[in-house]
């Protein structure tokens, strides 16, 4: 299927979410699209839409789907976590190539053998963070090794409202599982786990102000790719949120076993934060990054700002995440993709010229990291 040009190439895309619906739109303008997504709703909103046909499909279904990755050329994945892994080893199956932002709590690399097998690979968290932090550390250790990596990384309203000051471009449930799953992090080469929330500090950023920065479990496949000695990545969230998580947690609130009733407290308190944590269509938000890397002789620091484009309505989440995807999506189109098997973006950023291609498709877009570097 690579002797088309990349133009003629059929995608699908699974999930038609906030960043889906954003992927869909835009790579739309240059291709053929098939979009799946079991909300009636969101598919009504995109058929007909410059190159694209929308499909009201679960991924659930999994021989209307695998009809599909059969007839189609690459996979977007834009699922929810939790289906995230069936439909990628699905996609895997039919011997296709896959680009996937679903973020799913499975290891990515159980499904190695599969695509190795199969010839075929699939790019997985292709994203912020996890995504062009993992590219950032890739591209940088390859040059010349580092001896520590921080990602500190969060997406906040501009308007901030009491009590929480925070509003989730994803499902609340997502963020309440981020919050209460121990962090791993290395050590002095040592990979240990410390409570999500935990080692807590306040940064200050021009503009912004004051932010707090606390532990979460996001290195994911980092831990198994890179021997970076030191690594950890803190979420960035205004000061006193994480101390009413840690009340609610404390209190029971978080718990995951269900009760009397059949439902678990985590998931009662996440659907009551929904209308509190949702993020109107039009309001203003941002999402910030900033990524230190320390060698022997060398200090470099990667900062990422981006808020919602006006024009196109698309928040800074979709942003960011939607268009890293997209530039990976390109390049598989471009056949820049000679390896098979499972490929997170620190293995795309080893080498050199797909890290620089990531970049500047990005900043195309207004995406651009600021770049400083002192020697020690």
């Amino acid at each position: 299927s690579c002797d088309k040009e990349a133009k003629d190439m059929e995608i699908l895309v699974m999930g038609a979410g906030l960043v889906g619906e954003t992927i869909a739109l835009e790579l739309g303008k240059a291709h053929s699209l098939l979009v799946i997504d079991s909300n009636p709703d969101r598919i009504k909103d995109l058929d007909g839409h410059q190159g694209i046909r929308g499909l009201v499909l679960s991924v659930t279904d999994k021989d209307g789907v695998r009809d599909l990755i059969h007839k189609v050329d690459l996979v977007v994945g834009a699922l929810p976590g939790f289906l995230g892994y069936e439909a990628l080893k699905m996609v895997l199956e039919e011997g296709k190539p896959a680009v996937d932002i679903s973020f799913f709590p499975e290891d990515p690399f159980s499904l190695a053998k599969l695509a190795e097998e199969k010839h075929t690979f699939a790019i997985v968290d292709a994203g912020v963070a996890p995504g062009l932090s993992n590219l950032v550390a890739g591209f940088e250790h390859s040059k010349n090794p580092l001896a520590s990596f921080t990602c500190y990384v969060g997406g906040l309203p501009k308007e901030r409202k009491w009590p929480f000051q925070y509003k989730a471009p994803f499902s609340p449930l997502d963020v309440l599982e981020e919050y209460t799953r121990p962090a791993r992090i290395r050590r002095q080469g040592r990979i240990i786990t410390r409570p999500a929330l935990s080692e807590q500090e306040i940064l200050h950023f021009p503009k912004i102000g004051s932010l707090e920065a606390f532990l979460t479990d996001g290195l994911r496949t980092l831990l198994q790719t890179l021997d970076i000695p030191n690594m950890e990545e803190k979420t960035l969230r205004y000061p006193g949120h994480a101390a009413l998580i840690q009340a609610l947690n404390e209190a029971g609130f978080l718990d995951s076993k269900n009760l009397e009733s059949g439902i678990s407290p985590r998931k009662f308190t996440s659907q009551i934060l929904k209308n509190c944590w949702k993020l109107d269509e039009q309001e203003e938000e941002f999402t910030i990054m900033k990524v230190l890397l320390e060698r022997e002789q060398e200090r470099i620091e990667y900062f990422l700002y981006d808020e919602r484009d006006k024009e196109t309505g698309y928040s800074s989440m979709s942003r960011t995440t939607g268009f890293t995807c997209i530039a990976c999506v390109e390049l598989v189109l471009e056949g820049k993709i000679q390896k098979t098997g499972i490929l997170p973006l620190e293995i795309l950023g080893q080498e050199g010229e797909l890290a620089l291609a990531i970049f500047q498709k990005l900043e195309s877009k207004g995406i651009s990291f600021q770049v400083q570097r002192k020697i020690k």
